[in-house]
């Protein structure tokens, strides 16, 4: 929103109870998490987005992430 900019803290992989993504920041200060779709689309996934819902699905048609749009036209996982 305001054109600041945050500090890379580190750089890894998301949990293991979570879908596995790699290449994540850490960014200080940064309150939600936010997932970079060109990112997903180059790792072989397929996201798809309507009105009211998204989801992330592998080559076998597998939903890896889902999530529903908010009140603040954002999509959550």
């Amino acid at each position: 929103g305001c054109g600041t900019k945050g500090m890379i803290q580190g750089k890894g992989r998301t949990s293991e109870e979570q879908p596995q993504l790699m290449n994540v920041y850490l960014v200080q200060g940064l309150k939600s998490n936010l997932i970079s779709v060109s990112q997903l689309c180059d790792e072989g996934l397929t996201v798809w987005f309507n009105k009211i819902k998204c989801k992330a699905v592998d080559s076998d048609g597998k939903a890896i992430l889902r999530g529903v749009r908010s009140g603040n036209n954002c999509y959550m996982w």
